[in-house]
């Protein structure tokens, strides 16, 4: 995650498809604390302690995700989709946003 922080913070190397990266890398980060149990088994998203999410982190990932939505040449990439979607069902699971509403996002 640093070294695509990295690559975002230099302009000269930075593209939209690497501002949805670090988008969906801190999507993913922000939850690490709630994955594990204490026996070190996975825990199904919607099992998950949703205050032990980051939500500084997870502000950021929608900063970056709209970041690069509206950089020079955008074009829909794997990241882009993947961050989406991993921002939506983030916001589904903590019941932010009806799931009616999704598709908006």
């Amino acid at each position: 995650m640093l070294l695509t922080q990295l690559l975002v913070d230099e302009s000269s190397l930075s593209n939209s498809q690497i501002v949805a990266l670090l988008a969906l890398m801190c999507f993913n980060a922000a939850r690490l604390e709630s994955r594990l149990d204490e026996d070190g088994h996975l825990v199904p998203l919607d099992q998950q302690d949703h205050s032990r999410w980051d939500s500084a982190l997870i502000r950021r990932s929608y900063t970056y995700l709209s970041r690069s939505s509206q950089m020079e040449s955008v074009a829909a990439t794997r990241y882009h989709v993947e961050a989406a979607e991993s921002g939506s069902r983030g916001l589904l699971q903590r019941k932010i946003v009806h799931p009616a509403t999704v598709g908006c996002i």
